[in-house]
């Protein structure tokens, strides 16, 4: 028997009719069955596994990491919250962070300028935190 939250997890992912398919079969998934099902974001073959890892984390550290870490833990804090209330928190966060946003600065960080960041809005959190890394909370 599940202990450790799988059969409320996977069927949220997934959808009930394949956690049962999956649970209860004691069947693996392949990398392709894993894409189609969701449970990846995408499969490339092993040869290319660094290179297309690589590529996501330069797309990645183009965005300010106040932005980065504060953009994913909003993502977190919503999953949870109705879509109503989600879409309130997003709102709130944004109307905080556009305030201290101005064109001058935008401009000098697609410019490329040194020290051209955005001021974070982590204070604004509901929770209180303030962005410590990539990884927290969820990943």
């Amino acid at each position: 028997m599940p202990g450790w939250g799988l059969s409320q997890r996977l069927s949220r992912v997934v959808g009930p009719y394949c956690a049962k398919e999956l649970s209860l079969s004691g069947n693996f998934l392949d990398a392709g069955a894993a894409g189609q099902w969701g449970l990846v974001n995408r499969v490339v073959e092993p040869d290319q596994l660094m290179p297309a890892a690589m590529r996501l984390v330069a797309n990645m550290a183009q965005i300010p990491i106040e932005i980065l870490a504060t953009y994913k833990q909003i993502i977190d804090a919503g999953y949870d919250l109705t879509l109503g209330d989600a879409l309130a928190l997003e709102r709130q966060l944004s109307n905080t962070h556009n305030r201290s946003a101005t064109a001058e600065a935008g401009a000098a960080r697609r410019r490329g300028d040194p020290g051209a960041r955005p001021i974070a809005v982590a204070a604004s959190l509901p929770w209180g935190s303030a962005p410590g890394g990539l990884c927290t909370g969820r990943s």
